[in-house]
Formats: C-alpha cells, structure tokens, sequence
C-alpha cells in the first residue's frame, strides 16, 4: 500500500485498475496492490482448503434437493451456501490430509418440519429402487397433511442425484424408480425430508441406506 498524488486522470478513480486498487483511507489518497494468490499454509488453513471441493461434490449429488431443502435461509444467502453451513461438521480432514465425508451427517434439506418416515429397498437385478412413504395419524404443527414428501436418491462415487416427489404426507405411497445404468448400486443412498405445501419450511432429511 502507498500514497498518491492526485491528478487529473486519477481524480475521480476510486475502483481498480489491473493489479492496482485506488481509494481514501483517513483523508488521503491511497493505491494498494491486489493479492493474486493466497500463500497462507498453516496447517489449520490447508486442511479447511482441501474441505471446500468435497462440499461442491456433495452438493452437486444432492442439487435438486438443496434448492427445495433451505427455504428459511436469510434473503440474501444462497442456498449452496445454506447446504455447506448446514453441512460444516460433515467433512473432515485429518492431519495427514485425509479428507472424510461422512454421508450420514449430510443434510440436503434443514428445518423445523417433522421428517416423513420412507423407506427403500433395491433390487439389484433389475436396477430398481422402491420408495415407501407411511405416515401416522398425527398431524398438525410441524406435520400437515399437504406437506409434499421427497426422496433425493444420490450415486455417491459419481455425486449424482434423482430428486422423486413421492406425494403428500397425508397419503401412503410407493415408488418404484428404475436407476442410470452407469450408478455404481453399492454406491446408492437416499436421503427422505417434506416440505411445506406452500414452500416457505422443510425438515431435515433423514440418510437411509437402501436394503435389499
């Protein structure tokens, strides 16, 4: 960072030029150059580095849900960045550098609804995932009969996902849903949650590992 003299080409500059960056500081004029890379390499900032692409792999496996999934994020946040604050203390990184995502602990959708109870099975021989959605007789605050229940099936090796909307709560459902010819099947989890008819709340979503 240093001082300028003001000039009649830099008089009205207050944005930046190439690597340089012109603005007031205390009254006086002032020119700072722009870091062009970040050299930090403490231990703590590598590892919080390396953590940032697994969340944009997660998210991408679970990208249609995170757009239905966060609706009372603040106005001004997106919802890939609701996902990864939901979903901070879902990816590690040891001190040797290994990175760990713990699927399990992932939410692609966060709330204060009840999660719906669904269920999954697969049959491997056909490729096919069967969905069941049965629900109680309560209903009410945080459980309403419109709520709209989904399932997001998500290929993890290959962070892919299937958003399937499987009908109200008020109503018993099965789906059976053929599964992409190239999705590894040992790889398939789901992950079940609702959202309110009209948008404005979800639940959290619950992990279920398929049987079968």
């Amino acid at each position: 960072m240093g001082l300028f003299d003001e000039t009649l080409a830099v008089r009205r500059l207050r944005q930046s030029v190439g690597k340089s960056t012109y603005c007031q500081r205390c009254g006086q004029d002032v020119v700072k150059n722009k870091i062009l890379a970040n050299s930090s390499k403490s231990p703590a900032q590598t590892r919080q580095r390396k953590r940032w692409p697994e969340y944009s792999g997660i998210a991408d496996g679970c990208w249609d849900a995170l757009k239905i999934g966060f609706p009372k994020r603040p106005r001004r946040q997106s919802s890939f960045n609701a996902f990864v604050q939901a979903n901070k203390d879902a990816v590690t990184v040891s001190e040797e550098g290994m990175v760990v995502v713990n699927h399990e602990a992932v939410l692609c959708a966060n709330g204060k609804l009840k999660t719906p109870q669904v269920t999954a099975t697969m049959m491997k021989e056909g490729r096919m995932l069967t969905l069941a959605h049965t629900e109680g007789s309560y209903y009410g605050h945080r459980s309403e009969k419109t709520d709209r229940v989904y399932a997001q099936a998500v290929e993890k090796s290959r962070q892919e996902g299937l958003l399937l909307e499987l009908g109200s709560r008020g109503e018993e459902m099965t789906m059976e849903v053929a599964l992409p010819e190239d999705w590894n099947l040992d790889e398939v989890i789901v992950y079940a949650f609702a959202v309110a008819a009209d948008r404005h709340e979800a639940s959290k979503s619950r992990y279920i590992v398929p049987k079968g």
